[in-house]
């Protein structure tokens, strides 16, 4: 540059200008360099979010899938046991029926065992064959519980 003194105050104030111009031009040359490195780290910062993100949806979805699978497993136990349940209280009232049944429908001596005549025969057979049918449905309660139970 030329280091002569300016001959007016017009050539002193585009001296002074231009000074100021290349002052700006280098705080800009600086910003530009300052903004690049926070685009930068707001893409790193960014592509680190996502891959958190990612492993916690992960995290999340195994967490959802083993609450799942427990809360299966406790129904599935909780059916199986009030199935039973009402399995065995089914099985306990047929029982106290039959045995209602057989002590308010039969005749005495054929509650005890003995047979007189023909004609008692004749009814304890009617009887036996009621008593034989709520057996067999009893057995049959019994063995649908059963087979719910190891389904």
């Amino acid at each position: 540059m030329n280091d002569e003194p300016p001959a007016s105050a017009r050539d002193a104030l585009i001296a002074e200008a231009l000074g100021e111009v290349a002052s700006l031009l280098d705080r800009v040359d600086a910003l530009v360099a300052a903004l690049d490195s926070v685009a930068s780290a707001l893409n790193e910062a960014g592509a680190n979010v996502e891959a958190k993100a990612a492993a916690f949806e992960a995290s999340t979805a195994a967490l959802v899938d083993a609450s799942k699978r427990h809360l299966v497993g406790h129904i599935a136990t909780k059916t199986q046991e009030t199935i039973r349940a009402a399995g065995e209280a089914q099985m306990q009232a047929i029982r106290e029926e039959l045995r209602a049944l057989i002590r308010t429908e039969t005749p005495a001596p054929a509650r005890h065992g003995s047979q007189t005549d023909v004609a008692q025969r004749g009814a304890n057979w009617t009887w036996t064959a009621h008593v034989a049918t709520a057996i067999c449905a009893s057995l049959l309660t019994a063995a649908l519980v059963a087979y719910l139970q190891s389904s």
